[in-house]
């Protein structure tokens, strides 16, 4: 825990709040860097020249925001200099991508083994959109508070996971989940609870596999996967351990990030950004002001009346960063793997997220009880699909300070500095936005889960023909601590068992109609008919999409 920083694993505010001018050098520091070439170039005069010129008129960037900017892009370069193969510098801060190239044969392998997926009835779940295809579900047979049971001893391999003698104990609720996982992190010096009661996601969390970093970089896959069978697929084992290898880079880039966070580029002292020519009404003396006046007009007349002058960047200062990341190899980690697609067809030309979304689509991933980090995102194939940028934004500004906000800043004043509304009423407090990342097959973005991030609307780019975006996703575990994993809790799935079971005695030769009343009434492992009603009656959808509604922040401080 201390080698990535003390603090809390949750927390709704973490990041201090940047003005409008920090978000136009961001804005036009990532416009540049979408040059594949911008490190060669960044010494030639006539590109800087014609860089300044286009994001001057683009985004209204000033001399001095320039000379910032060209700073820091020289540490960047830096800083790219030392990154590992193909990792670079995403469109938002602790943001990491990299492109995986249309002729790589890992990027083949899991084109194979997802069309095996897609093609086997009982692996993939439609969901209620009629667009999205979950081929791994971590919300399907997820960790059950009151109905998933608790090995005796970890299971050894993912060959072994349906090799144990007993299912184990059954702890039944929540109250003793967290027994365990304060066992499971009994070594962890935290003041902080992993495990929360303010949020217990209708009794269920994500259910993550342990892997292992070796020394040389490659990824051993210690548990099973969640909803990908063992040993059916354990050839796609194989390919998920050379794509985790290839993610962990950028992983370990947003982890040196969460660390060392950018230094403020923009320092703002209000006093200095906003001169008043009227008095807020709230200094107004009624008792000399004519009654004929009304407090809408002295409103009205301050407002007018509020001169507004941009703050500048200070001195570029490179953070407390070191240009090479921290290492994780060597080390345990625990992560939830998802893979879906998103299909549209001529009569269904484009997606728009659920209509209940009330927070404009942003969401993290998880909810806090699955201490989820970081997220890394593959979209290794899209066809035939016009899609939007990745948007991130991040939760902003400490509870005292939004306090002191309210009561000594007007809306007026704080929008012409932040271009944000001061309104909590919604229980929502602060979001900016921290920018984006272009989406384009065969990239790979890694983002931090402090930042919330937005699925766009995405449509058919030549309407009269189908398309897709297929994407694998690793959600990453704080490394610091340890959850209920694959690795203590045996295989839920009934149908991995059944075949078995049933070919043994006292229940070899059962007519299929009584197998099948006997499936029903077993409980753990669960049949795929009772996970199903469990997941969109009893809470999956509303575990999916609660994190939308609420700002959970995950974070390494």
């Amino acid at each position: 825990m201390e080698k990535y920083g003390p603090g809390p694993l949750t927390r709704s505010f973490s990041s201090p709040f940047i003005s409008l001018v920090e978000r136009r050098i961001t804005n036009s520091s990532a416009e540049i860097r979408k040059n594949p070439d911008w490190i060669s170039l960044i010494d030639n005069e006539k590109e800087r020249t014609r860089w300044s010129e286009m994001v001057a008129e683009e985004l209204g960037t000033t001399p001095t925001d320039m000379e910032y900017i060209f700073e820091e892009l020289a540490y960047y370069k830096t800083l790219q200099e030392n990154c590992q193969g193909t990792v670079v510098l995403g469109g938002a801060d602790m943001v990491w991508v990299s492109d995986v190239p249309d002729d790589n044969q890992l990027l083949r392998e899991v084109k194979h083994y997802a069309a095996i997926l897609e093609a086997h009835p009982k692996q993939k779940m439609e969901l209620k959109d009629n667009t999205t295809l979950m081929l791994i579900d971590p919300l399907l047979y997820p960790l059950d508070y009151e109905l998933s049971h608790l090995l005796p001893s970890p299971i050894e391999s993912p060959a072994t996971a349906l090799r144990v003698s007993t299912f184990g104990d059954r702890p039944g609720s929540f109250e003793a989940w967290s027994k365990v996982v304060a066992e499971l992190n009994k070594d962890i010096k935290t003041d902080d609870n992993i495990y929360t009661d303010c949020d217990q996601g209708n009794g269920f969390c994500w259910l993550p596999t342990d892997i292992r970093v070796n020394a040389d970089g490659s990824v051993h896959i210690k548990s099973y996967i969640n909803n990908l069978h063992p040993t059916q697929h354990s050839f796609f084992y194989a390919t998920l351990s050379k794509v985790l290898e290839r993610t962990i880079p950028l992983f370990e880039q947003v982890l040196t990030d969460l660390v060392h966070p950018t230094n403020v580029r923009v320092p703002v002292v209000d006093d200095d950004c906003v001169d008043y020519t009227a008095p807020h009404p709230d200094d107004v003396d009624w008792d000399e002001i004519d009654l004929d006046v009304e407090e809408d007009d002295i409103r009205e007349a301050w407002e007018q009346g509020i001169i507004y002058t941009e703050p500048v960047p200070g001195a570029f200062v490179e953070p407390d960063r070191p240009l090479v990341p921290y290492s994780l190899r060597g080390e345990g980690l625990q992560v939830v793997v998802e893979m879906k697609n998103m299909h549209l067809t001529p009569e269904n030309p484009e997606y728009k997220p659920f209509r209940w979304n009330r927070v404009n689509r942003w969401q993290n991933s998880g909810i806090p009880n699955d201490n989820i980090v970081a997220t890394s995102i593959w979209y290794y194939d899209i066809d035939n699909m016009d899609i939007s940028d990745i948007e991130f934004r991040d939760p902003v500004g400490e509870y005292k300070e939004i306090d002191y906000i309210n009561d000594a800043l007007d809306k007026k004043v704080f929008s012409y500095v932040y271009g944000e509304s001061n309104d909590t009423s919604k229980g929502f407090g602060y979001e900016q936005v921290a920018g984006s990342t272009e989406i384009k097959s065969g990239r790979v973005v890694c983002f931090p889960n402090s930042y919330q991030h937005l699925r766009s609307s995405v449509k058919l780019a030549d309407p009269s023909k189908p398309g897709h975006v297929k994407m694998l996703l690793f959600h990453f575990v704080h490394p610091g601590v340890r959850l209920p994993s694959t690795s203590i809790v045996a295989p839920q799935q009934q149908d991995w068992w059944i075949k078995d079971a049933f070919a043994t005695s006292p229940l070899k030769g059962l007519p299929q109609e009584l197998c099948h009343m006997i499936q029903q009434k077993v409980n753990m492992p669960m049949s795929l008919e009772k996970a199903r009603e469990k997941y969109l009656d009893s809470g999956g959808l509303h575990l999916r999409y609660e994190s939308e509604f609420k700002s959970y922040s995950t974070y390494i401080a």
